[in-house]
């Protein structure tokens, strides 16, 4: 194998890995609610991760431009320029936060509503997408941190990053639903928690790194926050994002497809779909 080759597969196959992980989520999701033996509960987390996919999706482009970006920044050896990139990635993601935090009262109803949580799974869905909203915020800034760390090359932190976030997730999964009996709720919380626990080690692998402590400082910085180097974070993945409404729309179409055929129906094609992501994350992470 050449260098250049090497140097490929040294990114890709941990990228790779990374993705697949979090796959997984929904896997461990899907397994737990599973053991209910209630299609209406399956059903209801199906819905439910389906809406905060279409709501947080679209955004991750906060990734893929933070990538770009960053990774020509530290090509260049610019320090300044790897915290700006962080810096704005990093407003923008919680800029955006608040921005849905902001519209729940209205997006939570109107999106479920049209994806069909109607009769057995209403309830359990809003109920499912009334906690896991919160940790919309963190997911847009993991996103970001995400990005920033792969630039730098560091995709074998974020793999293992991923690894313990999917492990607590899986173990809060089993404690909430099969120990404490939470249901759909603990599914839920388990997802904000280890969301939370994902930004925290996130966080923590940035910090080490000379460029992100500078980080701070460049948010009073007037280049950090110019038009162009702004307007670069969203036009880079603009295709993309259009490319993501696009498939994304399609999936919720196929889930309010399954919706309108009762809960057992909507429940087998959330496993299908899982099994559809592993393969799907895998190649996309390469």
């Amino acid at each position: 194998m050449n260098r250049t080759s090497h140097a490929v597969w040294s990114i890709a196959l941990p990228a790779a890995l990374t993705n697949m992980a979090t796959a997984l989520f929904g896997i461990a999701d899907i397994w737990v609610i599973g053991r209910l033996g209630d299609p209406a509960a399956q059903g209801a987390v199906e819905l439910g991760a389906k809406f905060m996919m279409g709501l947080l999706v679209s955004f991750n482009f906060l990734r893929t431009s933070t990538i770009a970006l960053t990774a020509q920044a530290t090509g260049s050896g610019e320090t300044d320029a790897q915290a700006e990139t962080l810096a704005r990635a990093l407003a923008v993601a919680v800029g955006i936060g608040l921005v849905l935090l902001a519209g729940m009262p209205w997006a939570v109803p109107a999106g479920l509503g049209w994806l069909g949580a109607t009769g057995a799974l209403a309830a359990p869905a809003h109920d499912y997408v009334a906690i896991r909203y919160w940790a919309g915020p963190a997911w847009l800034v993991n996103a970001a941190l995400t990005g920033w760390l792969i630039g730098q090359r560091r995709v074998k932190s974020v793999l293992a990053v991923e690894v313990v976030s999917n492990l607590a997730h899986i173990a809060l999964d089993v404690l909430f639903v099969l120990g404490l009996h939470l249901g759909v709720s603990g599914v839920a919380a388990a997802t904000v928690l280890s969301e939370l626990v994902k930004l925290a080690l996130l966080a923590a692998i940035a910090a080490r790194h000379a460029a992100a402590r500078h980080v701070l400082s460049r948010f009073a910085t007037r280049s950090t926050w110019q038009a162009d180097a702004l307007g670069r974070l969203f036009a880079l993945n603009r295709d993309l994002f259009v490319r993501t409404i696009l498939l994304t729309g399609a999936m919720l179409v196929f889930a309010r497809a399954g919706a309108n055929q009762g809960a057992v129906v909507l429940a087998a094609n959330g496993i299908l779909f899982q099994l559809f992501m592993v393969a799907t994350m895998l190649l996309d992470g390469f």
